[in-house]
């Protein structure tokens, strides 16, 4: 700045003030600007060029984060040839696209705007229509502020301190297959200083506007929670169908279904959504909506129930949506298998005699050597189950031996081979049986035969089979018991005692002590089912050291007891045919002089047809009570010594006898190696014996 001469301070005494404003540029990485002006004059008295600086200035700075707002849309610039619709883009149209932006924050900087745009599919760049700001740039890249590279348009703005729209525009043909297209064009507005680029967008609406169907169809179970579908189980069908197309229409819109086999529709089940109108009619649903000019789903759903007979079918169902103008309907489809219910076995399994041995002549009852045949049953009692791979098996139980070739699966011999190309084999007394897959609710037999063992007369043959199957969780375990002839009678026995009333005195209720009531139980049971014990008695001779307690015999079953002679005696009735428990108990008390000894005693259990009597037997140990002291001390005078007249009492020198006696006060008791002991007092010495 140019001041020429300045007067002196006579004629100027505040010098001149030059004043200026400036528009400060900053961006993040300045936050203070400094500011020092230089003063340049001649000096006269020197005839010299002088220069001074002023003093430094420095001004804080706050930065200002740029905001960019921008927007994209379109025009028709020129319309194809033979295209008529003036107001909406057609194929082959040239279209105008144009991408501004702005900074709405003052006093701010955007560092190196620019503005990007990838063409979609369906448009074609027009070369040489790429404008930035207004100005014509080349489609090459590196020459100008803009270019067009394999349809990436790209304009650069450079900083920019305003506040004021900058453009970029080009032009486009939209290609063939287009009509009633949807074209949504994405550009990205930047900076090097822009966080969050801008992302405005345009959508084009391709004309003419024909319509477009998507739909869907799917099936659930209505039992929430589950997931899988069986017969007689409601199904709930849902059909959706919309136009994709935005300003078009279907025409007369339907959604139709025509109920497959296996099903049956649920009546008053039928739900249509916006305001659309629903019937069935012979076996097909459809629902209807009109006209229809928006995009929103429209939907059908219904309820069916699944026919007995699907189990294990894949139910196929195809719906159709259609209007009057749709070319092509849309045919959503969804299949359902239904599987099979879970099955619930039910299973026998029984013995008959198939031949009698030589000699053996009960009819009626399986003997030693008779041949009996073996039939377990099985079936599904679930229809429109399946039982899988469903087996059945069974371990011959010791007594009996298999008979070589007679198992019979549903009917069918097999072989006794593992491994062959039948449905059984026997195996080291395994048996087993394979049925496959079953879904009938049909009896499945297995058949075998066995002869019954030496030794085993009398006995009670448990054989238990295992009927099994892929998916059955508990398999069933049919049962059958043979009762092998003759049936002898086998006796089981047991006696025991326990303290019922302690003894005057008596504190230890877990020891057995004189004077104490104890109380004895025998019972006894027939152990063979369908034997007879002949004129059942139990017996027993109460042993010394015991007292019967009158009045305490008890006999279960209505039978009779009595005690004569020491000998106690219960009968019940004659044959016993049962194999319950026979009771009598009876009391005594424990005699003095028993303590310390063992009291065995040993019952009888007998009948006329019984070979071996039973003899339950029984001890118990007679604990001694506890002793109680009684003890006395006393002294007298042995010698008088020489000199002492004093017959009555001691003197010193006399000789003086001590005695010490004790006894056990309680009987029956016990002292343990009893002592007694005594310390000399002072005054007294001690007469050795010589």
């Amino acid at each position: 700045m140019e001041l020429g001469d300045l007067l002196n301070i006579t004629e100027l005494p505040d010098g001149i003030t030059v004043q200026f404003k400036v528009k400060a540029l900053v961006n993040e990485e300045i936050n203070e600007i400094g500011n020092q002006a230089q003063v340049g004059y001649d000096n006269l008295l020197t005839n010299e060029r002088k220069e001074t600086e002023s003093n430094e200035v420095n001004n804080p700075l706050t930065y200002q984060q740029p905001d960019l707002e921008s927007e994209k849309t379109s025009e028709i610039h020129e319309k194809a040839e033979g295209n008529t619709d003036a107001d909406h883009p057609e194929v082959g149209d040239i279209l105008t696209y144009t991408i501004q932006t702005r900074n709405t924050v003052e006093n701010s900087l955007v560092t190196n705007l620019t503005i990007s745009d990838i063409i979609p599919e369906g448009l074609e760049y027009v070369a040489g229509t790429l404008n930035v700001d207004g100005e014509g740039v080349t489609d090459e890249a590196g020459d100008d502020a803009g270019h067009n590279v394999d349809g990436n348009i790209f304009g650069e703005f450079g900083d920019v301190t305003d506040t004021e729209w900058h453009t970029l525009t080009f032009q486009v043909v939209v290609g063939e297959g287009q009509a009633s297209q949807d074209i949504i064009n994405i550009a990205t507005v930047d900076g090097d200083n822009i966080d969050d680029p801008d992302k405005p967008e345009h959508e084009v609406n391709i004309y003419p506007r024909e319509p477009n169907l998507e739909s869907e169809k799917n099936a659930v179970n209505l039992e929430i929670g589950k997931e899988k579908l069986e017969v007689g189980d409601t199904v709930v069908y849902t059909i959706q169908s919309r136009n994709t197309v935005t300003e078009s229409v279907v025409e007369n819109f339907v959604i139709s279904d025509v109920l497959p086999e296996g099903l049956t529709y649920v009546e008053g089940s039928m739900k249509v959504s916006n305001d659309g109108e629903g019937t069935f009619e012979n076996g097909t649903i459809t629902a209807t909506f009109g006209d229809v000019a928006d995009t929103e789903w429209r939907t059908v759903s219904f309820l069916v129930t699944v026919d007995s007979g699907q189990s294990g079918k894949t139910i196929e169902n195809t719906a159709t949506v259609n209007g009057d103008n749709v070319e092509e309907p849309d045919e959503p489809s969804t299949d359902i298998t239904i599987d099979p219910k879970t099955p619930i076995l039910e299973s026998e399994k029984t013995a008959s005699i198939a031949e009698k041995a030589d000699g053996n002549t009960d009819a009626e009852h399986p003997e030693v050597g008779d041949t009996l045949t073996y039939t377990i049953q099985t079936r599904n009692t679930v229809e429109d189950s399946l039982v899988s791979n469903l087996t059945i098996s069974d371990v011959l139980p010791e007594g009996l031996e298999y008979v070589e070739g007679t198992l019979i699966v549903d009917g069918q011999a097999v072989t006794d081979t593992e491994g062959g190309d039948d449905a059984g084999h026997v195996v080291d007394r395994d048996i087993f049986g394979q049925f496959g897959n079953v879904t009938d609710t049909e009896w499945h037999t297995l058949t075998f035969q066995v002869v019954v063992g030496a030794g085993q007369a009398g006995q009670d043959i448990e054989n238990i089979a295992t009927v099994d199957g892929d998916n059955i969780d508990d398999p069933d375990k049919p049962r059958e018991e043979v009762l092998v002839y003759p049936r002898e009678p086998r006796l089981e026995s047991e006696k025991t005692s326990s303290i019922v009333e302690k003894g005057e005195g008596n504190t230890d209720t877990d020891k057995y002590q004189v004077g104490d009531t104890i109380e004895y139980t025998i019972q006894s049971r027939n152990t063979v089912r369908e034997s007879v014990v002949e004129n059942f008695v139990i017996s027993d001779q109460l042993p010394e050291g015991l007292t019967f307690v009158e009045e305490s015999l008890e006999v279960s079953h209505e039978g009779t007891g009595n005690i004569e002679n020491g000998m106690i005696t219960a009968s019940f009735g004659g044959d016993v045919t049962d194999t319950e428990w026979r009771t009598i108990t009876f009391q005594a008390v424990i005699e003095s002089g028993q303590s310390g000894k063992t009291i065995e005693n040993t019952a009888t259990v007998d009948g006329d047809n019984v070979d071996d009597p039973d003899t339950p037997e029984n001890e118990i140990i007679v604990d001694p009570k506890e002793p109680v002291l009684e003890s006395e001390k006393a002294s007298s005078i042995a010698e008088k010594a020489e000199g002492n007249t004093d017959a009555e009492h001691p003197e010193v020198g006399d000789t003086l006898t001590y005695t010490i006696q004790t006894r056990n006060t309680i009987e029956d008791s016990l002292v343990s190696n009893l002592t007694i002991s005594d310390v000399l007092p002072e005054g007294l010495e001690y007469v050795q014996v010589r």
